[in-house]
């Protein structure tokens, strides 16, 4: 499983709706092998979503993530207010790295 992370850019003043990951898991098809998507309205500096997906590989999952995410922010009235930046895996910090 593949946690990706999709940055958003905010037009002229949006917010993030409260149902936005509901938004965009509505979009994924079952090919796409979505399990579940997060939405983090306040990610600095911009929006963010998590989408978790099954996937074959890391490239692989970040491009399903970026269709999904595609399709919700043209197709969805709600989400009108935004722009995709990026979508990228998340890669954890090593433990201890700071010290």
């Amino acid at each position: 499983m593949y946690l990706i992370h999709a940055q958003l850019m905010a037009r002229s003043g949006a917010f993030l709706p409260e149902e936005a990951a509901a938004i965009v898991r509505g979009f994924a098809r079952a090919e796409e092998r979505v399990e579940y998507v997060s939405a983090h309205p306040e990610g600095f500096p911009q929006p963010v979503l998590g989408l978790y997906l099954l996937g074959g590989s890391r490239r692989e999952a970040e491009l399903v993530a970026e269709a999904v995410c595609r399709r919700a922010l043209a197709a969805s009235p709600q989400l009108q207010g935004f722009a995709l930046l990026a979508c990228r895996a998340a890669v954890p910090r090593e433990p201890f790295a700071d010290f």
